[in-house]
Formats: C-alpha cells, structure tokens, sequence
C-alpha cells in the first residue's frame, strides 16, 4: 500500500509573524526596510525629548530650575513610546508621537513663566485639554473642522512649525561654553544675526547640514543615519562633545 509523503510546513517565524500583521508584502515594503526606518526615526526624534525636557524643566521643578529634568524626560520618553505604538498596533501608520516642541516652549514661556501661573494648575489644564480633544477625536465633530480649515492654512502651519524647528536648530550660544549650534544667534538690535565661524561646534553643524544634503541628493539610504553617527563622532574626537 502506497503511502503519499504529508508535505512538512515550517511554521512562520516571528519575522513573517510581524510582516504578516502589517502587511508588509501588500503595501510593497519588507521587514528590513521597516526595521531600518524605523530606527532612523528613533535617532532622529530622541533629541527632541531630550530638548523638551530642558524646556519644561525651566517651569516644572521643585526648588531649581531642571531639578525635576531626568523625571520630565522619562515622562516624555514613555508617552512618545505608548502613543507610537498604538499608533503603530491599531492603525498601521508608521508615524511616532511625542510632545511637540512648540507646545512646550508656549506651556513653559507663555503660560507659566509669562502668565505666572502654577505648574501644576497648567498641567491640570492639560490634561483636561487631553480629555477634551481625545472626546472631540471620536466624535463626527472632527472631521467637520478638519474640513473647515482651508488646505492653505494646513500648509502653512506645517512650514511654519518646520521653520520653528529648524530656528531652534540653527541657534545657539558662541559664548563659552557654547550652547548649540551658533549658526544663528541672539542678538538685541535684530533679534537675530549671524554666528561666528571660529566655534568648532559651529563648523560641525555646518558639516553636517552640508553631508545631510549631499547624501540626500546622491538618494543614499540611510543619510540621517550617517550624518547624526558621522558628526557625533567627529564632535567627540575633537573635544566638542566629550
């Protein structure tokens, strides 16, 4: 009696298992390219935390200024990370939330430190604005300002948040010791000017914006990767970011 051979299937790894639960073959991508772009994400938008922090810790503290810093940056940092992954986990959008620089500069500048009012009664106010737009995201509501708001003025706050972040980029202090890039700097007859080229963190950013383009234009992948390791490593064999 002839017996006909049960193919063996190999049961999925978990790489296929991750592919499989975000369709990577359906939307023409696959797990290293995810993986990748992923991390490029990461290395890219971490500062920001780190920037956020410093920002917030100018209001939120107990007896100083930034006494509370390594608290606000866990804070921030486990936020960005729950909210990225449900992001991820219930609409298979690659996108990563986190606090917006934008909104701590005005929470720290405007309202607690310009308005006098009390951290913690501004971050009550927050979280009741949390509440207050998470109710308004799952209601029809939504949609109806979205649509109401011109698609020029949706553009325009795009930009100028790009412009906002790439001004706070650009900055710094050349004093010593030097603070940020010194690209731009404060200045109190024009509000800004130009730095000076004799800072070595200066020349290092200058360096990096150039590489960031050059590697863009020549379509490498990876260019952010290599222009944030590349100009970390330079700034630590130079002495400028020991």
């Amino acid at each position: 009696m002839n017996r006909q051979a049960i193919p063996f299937s190999k049961p999925p790894s978990w790489r296929d298992r991750i592919s499989q639960f975000f369709r990577f073959k359906q939307l023409g991508t696959n797990f290293r390219t995810e993986l990748l772009a992923g991390f490029t994400i990461f290395i890219t938008t971490a500062p920001i935390l780190v920037v956020n922090a410093h920002i917030l810790g100018n209001a939120i503290f107990l007896q100083q200024a930034g006494d509370l810093f390594e608290q606000i940056l866990v804070a921030l940092a486990l936020c960005a990370a729950v909210s990225s992954f449900l992001i991820g986990l219930l609409t298979n959008y690659p996108f990563v939330l986190g606090s917006a620089t934008g909104a701590a500069a005005l929470f720290t500048f405007s309202i607690v430190l310009g308005m006098g009012m009390n951290w913690r009664l501004a971050l009550t106010a927050v979280l009741v604005e949390g509440i207050l737009f998470t109710a308004l995201s799952v209601s029809p509501l939504r949609r109806q300002l979205h649509n109401a708001i011109p698609n020029s003025l949706k553009q325009a706050m795009v930009i100028g948040l790009g412009l906002f972040l790439s001004y706070i980029a650009l900055s710094g202090k050349v004093a010593s010791p030097q603070v940020g890039a010194g690209i731009i700097v404060a200045n109190t007859a024009t509000l800004t000017s130009l730095g000076t080229l004799k800072q070595p963190a200066t020349l290092i950013a200058i360096f990096g914006i150039l590489l960031t383009i050059l590697l863009t234009v020549r379509q490498v992948k990876g260019a952010f990767l290599f222009v944030i390791f590349g100009t970390a490593a330079l700034g630590w064999l130079t002495g400028v970011a020991p």
